[in-house]
């Protein structure tokens, strides 16, 4: 079964490009993958819910595994917000249109919210070769920090940085359009 953590990866799939099936979200047996070429994003699929504990909707249930769906695509779908009391409703039910395309439907119950999403030709790429098991020790950094000293070095029109992750610190450097140099560090905690 996949819940909204398995579709909003769609973000970072290629925009454009001659490379047609990065355009998408690959949809795996265990998993959901998405990549630019630059970032790599899997979430594992949630426990499979027996069909008869969904609710109601039109179209059968599928299985996707190695369907990529156009990112434009799963975009468009609403969203409802988390459902604390059900989080059944908090899965997305996929099922055939055509062979070309799905139908992607999620519902509160009130109200449904169907797509038809298109099927991208082509084989995904192999990304067993750069995805890890599980990370062991390390550092533990807070996202939401992360983000605020990505944002505002963003602001600042940085093409790139250097990045160094150690003894508790996230250490980046960069040099403005400007030729501002610019150092930013973040502290991190340990596991």
């Amino acid at each position: 079964m996949i819940n909204k953590n398995n579709i909003i990866i769609a973000a970072v799939c290629e925009k454009g490009g001659t490379r047609q099936e990065i355009r998408g979200v690959h949809f795996a047996k265990d998993f959901t993958e998405a990549t630019d070429t630059y970032i790599l994003i899997r979430v594992e699929k949630e426990e499979e819910t027996p069909l008869d504990e969904l609710p109601p909707i039109n179209g059968k249930p599928l299985d996707l595994e190695g369907a990529i769906i156009s990112a434009e695509d799963i975009k468009s779908l609403k969203l409802f917000k988390p459902n604390k009391k059900l989080p059944i409703l908090d899965n997305i039910v996929l099922s055939n249109e055509t062979p070309e395309k799905i139908e992607m439907t999620v519902t509160d119950l009130s109200n449904t919210h169907t797509i038809r999403a298109g099927k991208i030709a082509g084989i995904y790429p192999d990304t067993d070769v750069a995805m890890f098991d599980k990370i062991e020790g390390g550092e533990s950094i807070t996202l939401d920090l992360l983000k605020k000293m990505i944002d505002v070095l963003y602001k600042m029109d940085i093409e790139s940085m250097r990045i160094e992750i150690s003894n508790q610190t996230v250490k980046m450097q960069g040099t403005t359009p400007q030729g501002q140099d610019v150092k930013a560090i973040l502290a991190t905690r340990t596991s």
